[in-house]
């Protein structure tokens, strides 16, 4: 999660229904995600930073904001293979199918080494034997 400061807006607002920040506190120190988004009505990138992919997805199927064209994984350095600051690719964005008789599995990524991420945080998952569903892919871009 993210915490705003009013100290830290910045001085002059460019929208109505819009607080623009100099700055935002990082809350918690668990992982988080940076998504790209290419607005063609606007032409131009915009950056969101998301807690989770559940919410993530849910921008991205609006398509409000533009088309989804890159996510990355931001782990902290307590999460990190490295323990320091880390930025993982995120090649897709799957779902695992439910087996019969088991409750839906929430949403994971994969980086582009192969591993995947899910839950809040988002932690290492295993999914051996399970059947994923791709909802987003991306190219190396």
């Amino acid at each position: 999660m993210f915490t705003t400061y009013d100290e830290l807006k910045f001085p002059i607002q460019l929208a109505e229904g819009v607080t623009t920040w100099t700055a935002v506190e990082l809350e918690t120190s668990a992982p988080w995600f940076v998504a790209s988004l290419r607005n063609e009505e606007f032409g131009c990138r915009r950056t969101f930073l998301f807690p989770t992919v559940e919410e993530l997805v849910e921008l991205a199927r609006r398509r409000t904001a533009g088309e989804l064209i890159q996510i990355r994984l931001v782990l902290p350095p307590a999460w990190s293979e490295t323990g320091d600051w880390q930025l993982l690719r995120v090649a897709r964005v799957e779902q695992a199918v439910p087996a019969e008789g088991e409750d839906e599995f929430s949403m994971l990524v994969m980086s582009d080494s192969g591993s995947r991420y899910g839950g809040f945080p988002a932690e290492p998952i295993d999914c051996t034997n399970r059947n994923l569903e791709t909802l987003f892919e991306f190219s190396d871009t």
